[in-house]
């Protein structure tokens, strides 16, 4: 199990539930989402600091909709292979 630890109380999830998404998200906080660096996203407000543009974005809406919860991201600049 993963515990996070970023509210009132820990939440604890299996490692198997735990997603990765590398993308693209030009207007996202850079301080939140350093490129090429992986961070933990722990539910929707956190995402939403991706920004609106880019391919991370979409994923995330589909992810949450199909009941995701925590996801790792890296964050590339547009144009990396």
């Amino acid at each position: 199990t993963v515990e996070i630890d970023d509210g009132l109380r820990p939440i604890q999830t299996v490692k198997s539930s735990i997603i990765g998404f590398i993308g693209t998200a030009p207007e996202a906080d850079a301080a939140a989402f350093p490129l090429d660096t992986p961070v933990l996203v722990t539910g929707p407000r956190m995402a939403a600091g991706l920004g609106a543009a880019g391919t991370l974005k979409d994923a995330f809406t589909a992810a949450y909709a199909q009941g995701v919860s925590v996801a790792i991201v890296v964050r590339v600049a547009e144009g990396a292979d």
